[in-house]
C-alpha cells in the first residue's frame, strides 16, 4: 500500500503464498491468496492491523471487490464460475448468480453488482441489484464486453466491437428532460431526440429535446392541438385537429417543413412511424381501423378489415401491432407486411402466443 498523505509505502501481506487482485474500501483491503492450496479471498484491516480469511470453500475464489461491508468475487464450486458475496456485517455468504454459464470479475457499488457473463455465446455485462434481487442484462452488442467497473450509476467496460479494444460507458441514472411547469406527455424517442406533447401555449404543441445538445425546441406553432407524436430519424408525426377533426401531419427536421398526410374527413389519430411507413387509427367506416401511409410511394393502405375496433397501432420493421376488441375484450394483434395473406386473414393474435423472437419496438 502507498499512502499519498504521508508518501509512505507499506507491505501488507507477509505470507509466502501469492497475493493478487487487491482492492480497497476505507480501511479494508481485500485480495486473492493461495496459501491453502486453492485461491481464497482474504482481508486486511488497516484500523486493527489484522488479516482475516473471508472464503473457506475448497473451490477457488477470484477477483474480489469491496464496497462498505460487502465483498464480491467469482467462485467455481458449482462446476462453473458464479458470483458470490460475503457480508462482513452478518458474516454470511450469498450466491448471486445461478445461471449455468460463467460469470466473472464482479464489481460492486452500493447495492449494484456488475459482472461479465457468457450465457449468450459471447461476453455481456450483467447487473444484479441487491435491493430488488433482480438481474439485468446491460449490453447486447455481439462483439463482447468484459471487465466491468461500477461507480454510482455508471458502468464502464472494455469492448472490441470496432476491431480493437475500446472503453464504453453505460449510465443507469434517471434524467429529468422537461422543466416547464405545464404538463408534458406522450413521449417518443429516436437516438438522441425526444418528442412530446406540451401545453405551455394553452393548446397542445409538439416539442423536441435533443440529448446531444441539451436543448429544447418547439416543433408546432399552429393554434390548434397537435398531440401524440412519434419520431423516426428526422421525421416527426403527430395528430392535428386544425380542420375540426383529427388528421395526421408530419414535420421533417431536415427540411423544417410540415406536411399533412391524411385527407379523409373522418378522424385519424395515434400515429406511429418507422422508416417511410406511418400507421394510425382511422374511423371512416364507423369503427376504428388501422391504416398505413407510405411516404416513399405516397399511398395509403387499409391494414385491418375486421368489423370490430382496432386501435393504438405501433410499427417496427414490417410488423404492426395494435389493440383489437373482436372477442369482446381487448387483445393484441399483429399484422406483418412481409407475409402473404393466408386463409383471407393476415392478422395474428398475440394474446395467447409466445413469440420469443420478437423484441419490443
Amino acid at each position: 500500500m502507498y499512502d499519498i498523505s504521508t508518501n509512505t509505502e507499506t507491505q501488507i501481506t507477509t505470507n509466502t503464498a501469492h497475493h493478487e487482485s487487491a482492492n480497497i474500501y476505507g480501511t479494508r483491503i481485500i485480495y486473492g491468496d493461495d496459501r491453502n492450496g486453492n485461491a481464497d479471498v482474504y482481508m486486511y484491516d488497516l484500523s486493527t492491523n489484522t488479516e482475516k480469511r473471508i472464503t473457506t470453500n475448497i473451490a477457488y475464489q477470484h477477483s474480489p471487490d469491496i464496497y462498505g461491508t460487502r465483498i464480491v468475487y467469482y467462485d467455481y464450486r458449482n462446476g462453473n464460475e458464479d458470483v458470490y458475496m460475503y457480508d462482513l456485517s452478518t458474516n454470511t455468504e450469498k450466491r448471486i448468480t445461478t445461471n449455468t454459464a460463467n460469470q466473472y470479475d464482479p464489481s460492486i457499488y452500493g447495492t449494484r453488482i456488475v459482472y461479465f457473463d457468457e450465457r449468450n455465446g459471447n461476453w455481456d455485462i450483467y447487473m444484479y441489484d441487491l435491493s430488488t434481487n433482480t438481474e439485468t442484462r446491460i449490453t447486447t452488442n455481439t462483439s463482447g464486453q468484459y471487465y466491468p467497473v461500477i461507480y454510482g450509476t455508471r458502468i464502464v467496460y472494455q469492448d472490441n466491437r470496432n476491431g480493437n479494444e475500446d472503453i464504453y460507458m453505460y449510465d443507469l441514472s434517471e434524467k429529468r428532460i422537461t422543466t416547464n411547469t405545464v404538463g408534458q406527455s406522450f413521449p417518443s424517442i429516436y437516438e438522441t431526440r425526444i418528442v412530446y406533447q406540451d401545453y405551455r401555449n394553452r393548446n397542445a404543441d409538439i416539442y423536441m429535446y435533443n440529448l446531444s445538445t441539451n436543448t429544447e425546441k418547439r416543433i408546432t406553432t399552429n393554434i390548434s392541438n397537435q398531440s401524440f407524436p412519434s419520431i423516426y430519424g428526422t421525421r416527426i408525426v403527430y395528430q392535428d385537429d386544425r380542420r375540426g377533426h383529427s388528421d395526421i401531419y408530419i414535420y421533417d427536421l431536415s427540411t423544417k417543413t410540415e406536411k399533412r398526410i391524411t385527407t379523409n374527413i373522418s378522424n385519424q389519430s395515434f400515429p406511429s412511424i418507422y422508416g417511410t411507413r406511418i400507421v394510425y387509427q382511422d374511423d371512416r367506416r364507423g369503427h376504428s381501423d388501422i391504416y398505413m401511409y407510405d411516404l416513399s410511394t405516397k399511398t395509403e393502405k387499409r391494414i385491418t378489415t375486421n368489423i370490430s375496433n382496432q386501435s393504438f397501432p405501433s410499427i417496427y420493421g414490417t410488423r404492426i401491432v395494435y389493440q383489437d376488441d373482436r372477442r369482446g375484450h381487448s387483445d393484441i394483434y399483429m399484422y406483418d407486411l412481409s407475409t402473404k395473406l393466408r386463409n383471407g386473414s393476415p392478422q395474428i393474435s398475440l394474446t395467447n402466443l409466445f413469440l420469443p423472437s420478437m423484441e419490443p419496438a
